[in-house]
């Protein structure tokens, strides 16, 4: 089985979590722009029905 096949929710839940590392990592640098950017960014990518709980 290929590991590129992960539920778009898994796939998701794990490029969230990278994407909050990050942002949290440019919000103590005083880099509260991007860190949104970041944030918002990921939550586009969100499958459709995770999209309802942001």
């Amino acid at each position: 089985m290929d590991v590129e096949l992960l539920k778009p929710t898994e796939q998701f839940k794990l490029d969230a979590s990278q994407a909050i590392s990050e942002a949290e990592d440019l919000a103590k640098q005083g880099n509260l722009d991007d860190s949104l950017k970041k944030l918002r960014t990921c939550m586009k990518k969100a499958p459709e029905t995770q999209q309802q709980e942001f």
